[in-house]
């Protein structure tokens, strides 16, 4: 056991270690802004990026699916739902990723977007592996999209 010359020391060394693994939000908005690129072999065409904004608990406030090449939006959301049950929670249990349901692109009951992120976490300028998710219901299968994503 190491003991510390003051009392005060040990407080001091455990809040800067604290310090250094707890995000930092923006100092006006308390929001980060997260910014994914698939990493995923695909075609060009297929390929999908995700931004998004963050709160200081790393809570998904907003999200937006694009196609890289065409920009063309996916999917927009101001109102991303924690949804922790989808796949029987397996992506929680096996990558420790929050499955967060961006919603239905049209009109339908599919397409489902999920972005999956960090449920640790996220750091600050730090990429973190994370995946974009789409849902074309029991007849259609599903795609997903690696992706590294860094909150600024």
């Amino acid at each position: 056991m190491t003991r510390f010359g003051r009392p005060g020391t040990a407080a001091a060394l455990a809040l800067a270690a604290t310090a250094l693994t707890t995000p930092t939000a923006h100092a006006t908005t308390g929001t980060r802004t997260l910014t994914c690129t698939q990493t995923s072999v695909t075609r060009p065409a297929y390929k999908r990026a995700a931004t998004g904004t963050i709160d200081a608990t790393d809570t998904l406030l907003s999200a937006t699916v694009t196609h890289v090449a065409t920009g063309k939006v996916d999917i927009t959301t101001n109102h991303p739902v924690l949804d922790n049950t989808f796949l029987d929670g397996w992506y929680l249990t096996h990558n420790n990723w929050n499955t967060w349901r961006l919603g239905i692109a049209g009109t339908g009951q599919y397409p489902v977007y999920y972005l999956l992120i960090p449920a640790t976490p996220i750091p600050t300028g730090t990429p973190v592996n994370g995946l974009v998710y789409i849902d074309f219901g029991p007849q259609g299968g599903a795609n997903s999209f690696q992706m590294t994503c860094t909150a600024t």
